[in-house]
């Protein structure tokens, strides 16, 4: 059915079925974050234009191109469109630098990137779902590879085969020189970039390097590569970290073209990508930002970044047509018709909640067969029926409602008769009073 008013372009509803395998992945992230001693974050949707022209770049693709812009008497402002950026400028604002290093955060949260009209046409949605990871205030190349190693170990949760490239980029020195060599390269070859490439050209040729042209990249292909000016610091950091990868058991591509397309990325830069019938998708990457806290005001401190696009990950799960585990199925559904029995069938749906089952009914005016119709859609396991004649004798009557088979049982104590019959898997009870209890008890201690 149309509607007058169609979601925005480059935005999606995201309905119960893309839930299920957010909410798994979110799990999965979750269960990662915590046993390594991440703490959860969340940092406002909109930032300071002049933040994130400074860390990401004014030739960057998201700058020049990506940005949902806003103007007031305060200020310009955007969209958040990542994170890195806004961490920098949290660790600076909150004196995070006080607290014990590394700091380490997780993330679960949407960024936005507007997307051009012919990525729009591929799919590429301008609203980011993405989880991610901050770490703050250590340079030890040993967090690279932990963060890339966790970072590969969700994606294996999540049943999907992926593949790692990387690549050393460089201090800022190695960057500053890598760029003059790429200006002398395409000197006079400007003829052969894309119009976008002869912009950033002049800006920062770095970008150049991720441009989407074709005409372009076939040029960037031959171009020098950074290893002749990387320093010293860069090729021993990045010798670690492929030192450290290897010990985990991690295989890497080395991909000396590789960039991030931001200006804070630094020494180290990294891509999770999947193949699907001879097409590549890129689903999380990361790197070095460790002069960012220095450029907004902050102590010179290293940090590392990953990111992760949710919607990209839950389509590569379906295409291998894999499945998530749910939580969400309905086990009973109650009926019942007239009043004394929606009464009764009311105090019967809240006990069987309380008890842990997911529980839907005691709706509507609908006949009892209309009812049951309903509950076989909602493929429940069992249906319990409650009449006018079932609220006097006070019974009630059990359907199975895969074997098509039923009984009327004494009403009281069908609850837990009910918790007896079901799967203790499909149970969901927390005493939500007792973990605050618990909790304020051990901090008084």
């Amino acid at each position: 059915m149309d509607t007058k008013f169609p979601h925005v372009s480059g935005m999606r509803d995201i309905l119960s079925s893309d839930h299920e395998y957010f909410t798994f992945i979110k799990k999965v992230v979750r269960y990662h974050a915590r046993r390594s001693g991440f703490r959860r974050i969340s940092l406002p949707a909109l930032s300071d234009f002049e933040l994130l022209k400074t860390a990401l770049g004014e030739a960057s693709d998201l700058v020049s191109h990506a940005l949902y812009k806003m103007v007031n008497e305060e200020g310009v402002f955007a969209l958040r469109p990542e994170y890195a950026a806004s961490m920098a400028r949290a660790y600076v604002e909150h004196n995070l630098h006080e607290k014990p290093q590394p700091v380490e955060f997780y993330y679960i949260d949407q960024n936005w990137q507007r997307a051009l009209p012919e990525r729009e046409a591929e799919g590429v949605l301008s609203e980011k779902h993405t989880f991610g990871f901050e770490i703050l205030g250590e340079e030890d190349p040993a967090l690279d590879a932990q963060l890339i190693e966790m970072s590969a170990k969700i994606f294996s949760d999540l049943g999907l085969n992926v593949k790692l490239r990387l690549n050393n980029i460089g201090t800022r020195n190695a960057q500053d020189k890598y760029r003059e060599d790429l200006r002398n390269f395409f000197a006079g070859k400007e003829r052969n970039l894309g119009e976008d490439d002869v912009s950033k050209l002049a800006v920062n040729p770095l970008h150049v390097l991720t441009s989407k042209n074709e005409d372009t990249q076939i040029l960037v292909q031959i171009a020098p590569s950074i290893a002749s000016s990387l320093d010293k610091e860069s090729k021993e950091h990045f010798a670690k970290v492929q030192e450290y990868l290897d010990v985990l058991g991690i295989e890497a591509v080395i991909d000396d073209k590789l960039f991030g397309g931001l200006d804070y990325y630094r020494r180290l830069y990294f891509e999770f990508y999947i193949e699907h019938e001879g097409q590549e998708t890129i689903l999380g990457c990361g790197g070095r930002y460790d002069d960012l806290v220095e450029e907004f005001g902050g102590v010179k401190t290293p940090a590392l970044t990953f990111s992760a696009d949710m919607d990209a990950v839950a389509t590569a799960m379906r295409r291998v047509q894999l499945a998530v585990p749910s939580k969400d199925k309905v086990s009973i559904f109650v009926v019942q018709l007239g009043d004394s029995a929606k009464k009764m069938a009311l105090r019967l749906v809240s006990d069987l909640r309380a008890r842990g089952i997911r529980t839907m009914g005691a709706l509507g005016k609908a006949s009892i067969r209309s009812q049951l119709e309903s509950a076989s859609k909602f493929e429940v396991e069992y249906a319990l029926v409650l009449g006018q004649m079932e609220v006097v004798e006070k019974k009630i009557i059990m359907r199975d409602m895969k074997k098509g088979t039923q009984e009327t049982l004494p009403f009281e104590g069908v609850v837990d008769r009910m918790v007896e019959l079901l799967d203790p898997s499909l149970l969901d009870t927390k005493d939500f009073r007792a973990m605050i209890e618990d909790a304020s008890d051990s901090d008084e201690g």
